[in-house]
């Protein structure tokens, strides 16, 4: 009973159950940008990410679930169409579960986008194999 217990007990946090959740949309939007935009002067041990209060506080946090729901909802509306990039995005996210859910861990670390990140390798070179196989039906078309 004590460790269930201790599992989700935010009395130490400046933040609430809640605040986290919506917290960690926002949280999920900036490591996909650090994904697509690594730049040395955006990697760091610490991130200082401030908290949402409510979904309009910042207004951010409302867009960043409704472009996780639409990119979730996209992936599962093209399951059947483009499966690497379904399953490279569901990857993504599945992976990021735990770490974004109601464990009252730190709101960022940039360590828990290792595992994840597989999904978003695997999405590139299914891209740049498609546009190699494009690319190779058109040169062999050529007179």
């Amino acid at each position: 009973m004590l460790a269930t217990s201790s599992v989700f007990d935010y009395s130490h946090r400046d933040f609430s159950l809640w605040q986290r959740l919506l917290t960690e949309s926002r949280v999920v939007v900036s490591y996909l940008s650090l994904l697509l935009d690594p730049r040395p002067s955006r990697l760091s041990l610490t991130h200082d990410v401030s908290v949402s209060r409510s979904l309009l506080d910042p207004p951010t946090t409302l867009l960043a679930i409704c472009f996780l729901v639409g990119l979730l909802g996209f992936a599962l509306a093209s399951s059947r169409r483009h499966r690497v990039a379904s399953f490279a995005a569901l990857w993504f996210f599945a992976n990021l579960a735990l770490e974004s859910s109601v464990i009252p861990l730190e709101l960022m670390y940039e360590h828990r986008l290792y595992l994840p990140m597989f999904g978003f390798a695997l999405l590139w070179s299914e891209h740049f194999q498609s546009a190699r196989t494009q690319e190779t039906k058109v040169h062999s078309r050529s007179p």
